[in-house]
């Protein structure tokens, strides 16, 4: 039986619902969750599949963003700019 579009983007909610839970739970353990982001290629709706897109790329600038802080910002986007009152 074929589901409304409703209902393919409820099902892709929870689906969004259950990545962002792990993108959660990776930043404040550091726990790398691989395996809750294989549901993304079985999103069925356009909403569900644009939200993950969005997700899935914050995701990886925050990893992006924390590697940089862990080496010292290497590449120097994360340092402050020096005060001149020093």
């Amino acid at each position: 039986a074929a589901s409304s579009p409703e209902a393919l983007l409820l099902k892709d909610l929870d689906k969004l619902e259950m990545i962002l839970q792990a993108q959660e739970y990776e930043a404040a353990q550091g726990l790398p969750l691989e395996e809750f982001y294989s549901c993304v290629p079985k999103l069925k709706s356009k909403t569900g599949k644009a939200w993950a897109e969005e997700i899935l790329k914050r995701r990886q600038e925050n990893k992006k963003r924390k590697k940089a802080e862990e080496t010292g910002g290497e590449d120097g986007s994360d340092r402050a700019p020096k005060s001149r009152n020093a």
